[in-house]
């Protein structure tokens, strides 16, 4: 990963970590926000687990926008695998 990347990764990690404690509803964007950093960079298995927990938190708060990002995430890792882009 570039020191963009790597900085981009510690700030989404901050911000979960405080969303998580204020109980903030952008909580799954944040999620789904990680996992397509590492779609990006074709790291498939990471994006997946941060799709799916983005796409989890959405459902478990009503986020229909956020849900549809997750899953858009998920499709998108999905047709990388199948394409050979792991």
């Amino acid at each position: 990963m570039t020191d963009d990347e790597v900085t981009a990764v510690a700030c989404f990690e901050k911000a979960l970590k405080l969303g998580k404690e204020l109980d903030d509803p952008l909580v799954p964007n944040i999620l789904v926000n990680m996992g397509l950093l590492y779609l990006k960079k074709l790291k498939l298995d990471a994006a997946n687990k941060w799709c799916t927990e983005g796409r989890e938190a959405a459902v478990k708060l009503e986020d229909s926008a956020s849900e549809a990002e997750a899953s858009d995430c998920l499709k998108a890792i999905k047709n990388a695998m199948k394409t050979g882009n792991a």
